[in-house]
């Protein structure tokens, strides 16, 4: 077990796999534009568009009816509490090798070569918690 109390330190596995997936180049991204999709068995299929401006910390909702920009340290309301808290999940899910680097407070489990369930091949299976 590796514990993340320093996720960029350059031995932490964490921050390894985040350089791997272009931690380094994320200072550079003026705008990042993406579509987050739902699908649930029990409810019908749904999805968020998103613009983000980190160098800023704003991102905007794109929406048919509109779209809703909004400071992502303004939670001043209900709505943008809403608003941020789902930016927040779709952005993660997105980004999660990222967040290896950026996030503290989890454990990696780094366990011994598997076989990779899609693909066959045996691979190294890193586990967060």
């Amino acid at each position: 077990m590796l514990c993340c109390t320093d996720p960029t330190a350059k031995n932490n596995m964490g921050h390894k796999i985040a350089v791997a997936n272009g931690i380094e180049n994320f200072k550079k991204v003026k705008m990042l534009e993406f579509t987050f999709n739902v699908q649930r068995d029990t409810l019908p299929p749904s999805s968020r568009h998103w613009q983000w401006y980190p160098q800023t910390n704003e991102a905007v909702l794109l929406t048919d009816s509109g779209n809703i920009r909004f400071k992502r340290t303004d939670t001043s309301t209900k709505e943008l509490k809403k608003l941020n808290a789902r930016f927040t999940n779709d952005e993660y899910w997105l980004l999660y090798p990222l967040h290896l680097s950026w996030d503290k407070g989890f454990e990696m489990r780094d366990s011994t070569m598997r076989m990779a369930q899609i693909s066959g091949k045996k691979m190294r299976k890193i586990a967060a918690k």
